[in-house]
Parts: structure tokens; sequence; C-alpha cells
């Protein structure tokens, strides 16, 4: 596939609201469109586009200013993660994809590393064998769930992206600040106040990792180890291993 380079946009980004349904269906199109969005997500924002789009993730990473050998994350709904999961590799016997269904609709948000389908899931999504899944509920009306099915309806899968920061800063929350560093890069930025989210949930997604045989805290972000162990200790998840290598994310601008 041919290398294309991003080139800056001469029109500015559009700035739409997330909670605008007329904004979601078109953002939604601009997605299909193979288009790249800032979207509010969780607490600060994030860069997303096609999740089987391999132009649009290297335009993602491009616009970060990070190596093309820097993998993505998938933002899947979580009941149809069969479509990028390997389901019978043995590390998820503990873990059925119902059960982590139930997971991250109890999490105001969270990030899980998996086995990959390798033949289902393009290879810009995987990672020495697996994906990793950010997904967020925080909100029992958040759009997000919205706008991923609008593209599913129109053809597509998925998302791929990742925070909305350039390499090495701190990831944005602030629509003025996000629009300033990539009004030139993206289509439309999609945004939200996060007027009703406490500080310390506009941190990076926290991460977990389920493809060892035992759930591992990778990051600590916007969810605290022991509010995991309190969804695990409901849901029959066993424990959680949180040691020296666990990532503590700081609070972001």
């Amino acid at each position: 596939m041919e290398n294309i380079t991003h080139k800056a946009r001469i029109v500015p980004a559009e700035i739409l609201h997330i909670f605008n349904p007329n904004d979601l269906e078109h953002v939604a199109n601009l997605i299909v469109e193979g288009q790249i969005i800032i979207i509010a997500f969780n607490g600060v924002y994030g860069i997303f586009g096609d999740a089987d789009n391999e132009d649009v993730a290297k335009k993602i990473l491009e616009i970060k200013c990070r190596p093309q050998d820097k993998n993505l994350v998938l933002v899947c709904l979580p009941e149809y993660l069969n479509e990028f999961v390997d389901e019978n590799c043995h590390t998820l016997e503990r873990y059925p994809l119902k059960k982590i269904e139930r997971l991250y609709k109890k999490a105001f948000a969270l990030g899980i590393i998996l086995p990959a389908n390798i033949s289902n899931t393009p290879s810009h999504l995987v990672k020495n064998g697996t994906i990793l899944n950010i997904w967020t509920e925080y909100d029992p009306a958040q759009p997000i769930r919205t706008l991923i099915n609008l593209v599913r309806g129109k053809g597509k899968r998925a998302f791929v992206g990742t925070s909305a920061n350039k390499c090495g800063n701190p990831t944005f929350t602030d629509t003025n600040d996000v629009f300033e560093a990539f009004k030139h890069d993206v289509a439309a930025i999609l945004a939200d106040d996060f007027v009703s989210l406490p500080s310390f949930r506009k941190k990076s997604t926290s991460i977990i990792d389920l493809t060892r045989g035992t759930a591992i805290l990778h990051r600590q972000g916007n969810v605290m180890a022991e509010e995991i162990r309190e969804m695990f200790l409901e849901l029959d998840f066993g424990s959680l291993i949180v040691n020296d290598s666990c990532i503590k994310v700081k609070s972001v601008q």
C-alpha cells in the first residue's frame, strides 16, 4: 500500500458537540469517508478514525509525531469484541467475552489487553499477538456508543486511535487547547466540556492485561486499582496484580 504523507488542512477543523445528534451523524459520515476526528472520550480528547483503514492509522501517527512502528488502540463496542479477539485463546478461559462486556459496563472507562484474532484484525492494531481495546460507559447517555453504532450502520466496525497530544506532551482536556494544537490536522473536533467529571477522571485510561492468565494492572490512570478490585470481586474476576512495573498516570492539563 502506498505510504501517504499527512498534509495540513487549509480549512480549520469544525468544532461540533458530542451531544448533538446531527453532529454525530456528520462525524460518522466523515469517519466512513476516511477522515480523522478528535473526540471527547472518557474525560480527555483522543484522535480517531476507521479501525480497518491502514492509511488512517498512519496519518494518526504522523499527526502525533510518533514513529510508524508504534501501535494504536482499538475502540470497539464490548459486544462486538469477538470480531477482533481470539476467543479460543487459553488465557481467556477465565475471562470470557461476556464477562469482559459486563466489566466494561461497570467501569467509568477501561483499557483491556486481549489476545488478537490475527486473521480478522488489521496489523496496525496488533502488538505481540495482542490488541488493546479502550471503552467507556461514563455516562448512561454516552454518545460514543451512538457514534460507533452509526458508523457500523454505514459498513465500518470500530475506531483506531490514541490520545490527542503530540508525542511526549500531556493529553488535552480543553477544547480550545486541542483545537489550537490540531486545527489543521483533523476534519472536526467533537467537543465536550467535561464539567460533570471530577479532576481525577481527567487522565489517560487505566489498562489491565488479561493475556497472562491472571489480570495485571498495566497502567493506573482514571480508574484506581481499588475500584478495579471492587469490580473484579463483584464479577468474580479473581485477583488483580499490581507490581512495580505499573505505569502511574499524572494529572493532565
